[in-house]
């Protein structure tokens, strides 16, 4: 399980109040709180430094190169434009499945951690920016200049998926449809007695369509034939995996490995294995009942292969409440499972959360950022989040200053 510490840095100061300091990147892993305080922060370093272990694994990076300072500020952070947000005490620490990261003190350390050698579990990683919205009302946005990096990288994923749509995609929005015209491929919303181009659609379409159309065709394209999760490997890709294995072809004393072996392996640091989805403002623009069904979709999605992880960030009250609703309806699946009728309970369990959008409680986490720099982990009680949220307690607070309105109006 990844888990990353952040101190000092941007929005952040202490950084996680509880325990050790780590946050842990669950399955699901929830970041809410103010603007401003840090949550597109923290989840832009996970995504960072993710996509650096990777790169690493792959041959991009090469342990105590003298260069790494440099490139990890002015070209990795850069990217996520997190380069201004370092200070001269900023600490980040992140460990993930096979390497460990830290930042300290001005410098950048990248260590292995020892693995057996076995295949490799690498990770597309898809960076969903919360910008997203644009690039349904623009009809050619690659052409433009300007725009934040982890956007265009999202059109990319955005174009090929589209490109590749051969039919109707069912949203899970008002039962709406996806479809691309022709030779075009521009996006069109198909109701049920209208038909119209995404770009002429609602503001919340803007936002879901995009994200819901990646991540569906990422999730459920990984590890089958014709993966559409990867392009075919680059020259320099090729060249370095290459390079590995004859370097452990000559290198090879006693080793027990056939080299067919050996080469699966080595291989298997070249293809994406699972999926890795960080979504910023998931809710963005949406209706509650939509954000229900986009989430429910999301953790669906989530659920396709055991090692796919969703990271949302978010404002809405509702999203925590139906997370809450996804983590109940995995403990009464397991309990029906033993009854008699079980099958005509778990198609009335479906038709208030599918069974295929239930998170087990042990597999979620939320976090809470406030305006101080501080993080805290959302209690849970018997595996369900607590309702003594700050999100809630907004909620409440309006009715109590209701009340208090009320008050006034009474002494007139």
């Amino acid at each position: 399980m990844r888990k990353i510490k952040i101190k000092n840095f941007g929005p952040i100061k202490e950084g996680l109040v509880e325990g050790d300091g780590f946050l842990e990147v669950k399955k699901v892993t929830v970041f809410t709180g103010n603007q401003a305080t840090g949550k597109s922060t923290v989840a832009k370093m996970v995504s960072t430094m993710a996509w650096i272990e990777k790169e690493w694994l792959r041959g991009g990076i090469l342990i105590g190169d003298p260069d790494n300072n440099r490139r990890f500020v002015e070209d990795f952070c850069a990217y996520q434009g997190l380069k201004n947000y370092f200070l001269k005490d900023s600490e980040i620490h992140f460990v993930g499945d096979y390497a460990e990261i830290r930042y300290t003190d001005g410098n950048f350390n990248l260590r292995k951690i020892i693995v057996d050698e076995e295949l490799y579990l690498v990770p597309k990683i898809m960076y969903v920016p919360a910008e997203r919205n644009f690039l349904s009302v623009v009809e050619f946005p690659q052409r433009l200049e300007g725009l934040p990096w982890p956007l265009y990288t999202f059109l990319d994923e955005y174009r090929r998926s589209l490109n590749e749509l051969t039919s109707f995609l069912e949203l899970p929005i008002n039962n709406l449809h996806l479809e691309v015209e022709g030779m075009t491929k521009l996006p069109f919303i198909r109701g049920y007695d209208y038909r119209l181009r995404l770009s002429e659609s609602s503001s919340g379409l803007h936002s879901a369509v995009p994200l819901y159309l990646v991540s569906k065709n990422l999730a459920e394209s990984i590890g089958k034939v014709g993966d559409r999760s990867r392009s075919p490997l680059s020259l320099e890709i090729e060249e370095r995996m290459e390079k590995e294995f004859l370097t452990w072809v000559v290198d090879q004393k006693a080793s027990a490995i056939p080299h067919s072996e050996m080469f699966k392996i080595i291989q298997s640091k070249y293809k994406s294995s699972y999926f890795f989805n960080i979504v910023e403002e998931l809710e963005q623009n949406l209706f509650p009942k939509s954000q229900m069904s986009l989430l429910f979709s999301l953790l669906g999605l989530a659920n396709v292969h055991p090692s796919n992880t969703l990271l949302l960030t978010t404002h809405s009250p509702y999203i925590v409440n139906y997370l809450t609703l996804a983590i109940k309806a995995d403990e009464v699946a397991h309990l029906i499972k033993g009854i008699a009728d079980a099958e005509e309970r778990l198609q009335e369990l479906d038709l208030i959360v599918p069974r295929s959008s239930a998170i087990n409680a042990d597999d979620a986490v939320i976090y809470e950022f406030d305006e101080e720099g501080r993080i805290r982990k959302l209690e849970a009680f018997h595996g369900i989040p607590s309702d003594r949220n700050q999100l809630n307690e907004y909620l409440g607070e309006a009715n109590d200053l209701f009340d208090k309105l009320l008050a006034i109006e009474q002494l007139l």
